[in-house]
């Protein structure tokens, strides 16, 4: 189909008119097409990203049999004093510990080496730095049967739970009015830090 049109000269000129149908057939096209190509491209991606993580696994890669590092420092203690295993009735008791992990302290806890029983102390040891210090501690005493009557000293950290189950034993001990408590157990929680066995030598 053509039009007439003024021209130069008295001349006429013809032109095409444009298809007024063909931009609304691209529109559709565009519309139906491109919401399909975006939803495989992010299938794609999802795929190549699973992929991806299996093959950066540990299981994909090769072991070179060397131990992983810590994920922290390992406790480390020791008894300093008392000095040699012979005691008498009380003794000191102190020593050194490194990592203590926050909200631990050092308690003390006597143990009969001969029956087993544990005897805690009634409060935490002084901590300053890597120094704990436990003041005056009392070894099982001896008796006709076990006239050189052996214990063993437990230095032991013990977060916030673990002193509050101590404080419930040593105050039901204290309500039994001189009878036998209950037998204490080391709160789960607690970390052993270091002990000695000693023995009394009055």
């Amino acid at each position: 189909m053509t039009a007439t049109t003024p021209a130069s000269a008295g001349h006429e000129e013809s032109q095409e008119v444009p298809n007024a149908q063909e931009p609304a057939d691209r529109r559709s096209w565009v519309e139906r097409h491109v919401p399909l190509f975006v939803a495989l491209c992010s299938v794609l991606t999802a795929v190549l990203g699973f992929f991806g993580a299996i093959l950066a696994s540990p299981l994909w890669q090769e072991s070179d049999d060397r131990p992983s590092a810590p994920t922290e420092a390992k406790v480390s203690g020791k008894v300093s004093d008392p000095p040699s295993p012979k005691v008498g009735s009380t003794t000191p008791f102190s020593g050194t510990v490194e990592n203590v992990p926050p909200g631990y302290a050092v308690w003390s806890v006597v143990k009969d080496a001969d029956s087993g029983a544990l005897y805690p102390k009634y409060g935490p040891c002084a901590l300053s730095g890597v120094q704990w210090d436990c003041g005056q501690v009392f070894p099982v005493k001896s008796s006709e049967e076990y006239p050189e009557k052996q214990s063993e000293l437990q230095a032991w950290l013990v977060d916030a739970a673990g002193a509050a189950e101590i404080m419930r034993y040593v105050m039901d001990a204290e309500d039994d009015d001189g009878k036998q408590p209950s037998a204490f157990k080391i709160p789960e929680s607690s970390i052993p830090v270091d002990s000695m066995r000693v023995v009394l030598s009055e």
